[in-house]
């Protein structure tokens, strides 16, 4: 049977049906051993003779079929999710706790695909067609995630989530937003604002924050005396309730510098706020709800003659443009605390004729005054205009 190599594991090979085959030496022979898992190998490959891999307290070599939903969600919970931002686990755990326990019960090795399309009807069921929600592919993603980590790190396990379970989540359709705010028009839009959440509005845009980002901000966050905001904190909205959690999405370092506006912004909301609320953004001195931040801005939107757009999130879209149209991808991408341009790309968009028109106009630059002013010189002899 042939066997592959694994990249950055020396000795440990993976044979066609899935089992790991581990070369080693042992009082100077060469020794072979196959295991189910990857870790069983590796842990075999560094003389542990003595581990044995179990899934929430369950060996799975001697008793699979009492392995349980729940018990590798458990493990999942403990090593799966080590690799991620706190804001991202905290999500996480958050949505998966609403979406999963009713699989709990099933047993790993009856777990298909008619289970879980039978548990997004149950789901449906139970979802208020008033809300926001559009579908289920969050919650997928998450559960596939999981599966691919007990394929991974305990046994060979096929995906059963297909194309088909992302169409039957949906709940219904949208209209593709636009997100091409233009920033010439904000003070227009302000206009139809109180004043809290138009510098909520104003100051999102120009640290090009995400609005939980923006709305976090708070005494410890901002440094009057260097000039700083540190954009490291967030507030999460489950089910419309307000969590202020440490960290964010990416969680990259992400320090703005306070310009004279935003000082001047920060410091009468700080001036106005009741004793004992260290938020900058608050209703009543308590963290804001998103209901009240989204409502604010898509009346103003529509009494300002831009309906077209909604949400908090096109001002982040727009100074990601803007950046990117003035200074370059990679100021965009500073600007966004992005990981990658690629992702960048996504936020700032760029017209390509804009581009190439700029390109244009710009190589004009360099010799337009110079050839305007030339005058050809003629070689009589030879009948030739020289420049």
């Amino acid at each position: 049977m042939k066997t592959k190599s694994i990249k950055g594991k020396p000795g440990i090979r993976i044979k066609e049906n899935g089992k790991f085959i581990v070369f080693k030496l042992l009082a100077g022979r060469r020794m072979t051993k196959e295991f189910l898992t990857l870790r069983e190998a590796e842990a075999w490959k560094r003389d542990d003779e003595s581990f044995e891999l179990k899934v929430n307290g369950k060996s799975p070599s001697s008793n699979e079929a009492s392995i349980t939903f729940k018990d590798v969600y458990a493990q999942y919970l403990e090593e799966g999710m080590v690799e991620l931002t706190d804001y991202t686990i905290y999500k996480k755990k958050l949505r998966m706790s609403h979406f999963l326990p009713n699989l709990f019960a099933v047993k790993m090795s009856e777990m298909n695909g008619r289970i879980i399309l039978k548990h997004l009807q149950d789901m449906k069921l139970l979802v208020n067609h008033e809300s926001r929600r559009c579908n289920f592919d969050k919650d997928l993603k998450d559960l596939s995630s999981i599966f691919n980590w007990y394929d991974e790190e305990i046994l060979p396990f096929p995906n059963p989530i297909r194309r088909k379970h992302f169409k039957a989540g949906r709940i219904k359709t949208v209209d593709k937003r636009k997100k091409d705010f233009p920033p010439e028009a904000l003070p227009e839009v302000g206009a139809h604002m109180r004043k809290d959440f138009r510098y909520l509005m104003l100051i999102q845009f120009l640290l090009g924050a995400r609005i939980g980002e923006a709305s976090a901000i708070n005494d410890q966050t901002v440094d009057f005396g260097r000039g700083t905001i540190d954009l490291s904190e967030t507030i999460v909205w489950i089910k419309g309730s307000p969590h202020h959690v440490k960290g964010t999405k990416s969680n990259n370092p992400n320090k703005k510098v306070m310009t004279p506006l935003i000082r001047e912004m920060l410091l009468e909301l700080k001036k106005e706020r009741p004793p004992g609320c260290k938020f900058f953004f608050h209703h009543k001195g308590k963290m804001l709800r998103y209901q009240m931040i989204r409502e604010e801005i898509n009346k103003a939107l529509i009494l300002s003659g831009y309906g077209d757009y909604s949400g908090t999130h096109i001002l982040r879209h727009s100074m990601g443009s803007y950046s990117r149209k003035e200074a370059g991808l990679d100021t965009a991408q500073a600007m966004l605390s992005h990981s990658s341009a690629r992702q960048t790309e996504g936020y700032a968009r760029l017209d390509v004729n804009e581009k190439v028109t700029g390109v244009i106009l710009r190589a004009e630059k360099l010799f337009e005054k110079s050839v305007t002013k030339l005058q050809p010189k003629c070689n009589q002899e030879q009948n030739v205009v020289n420049f």
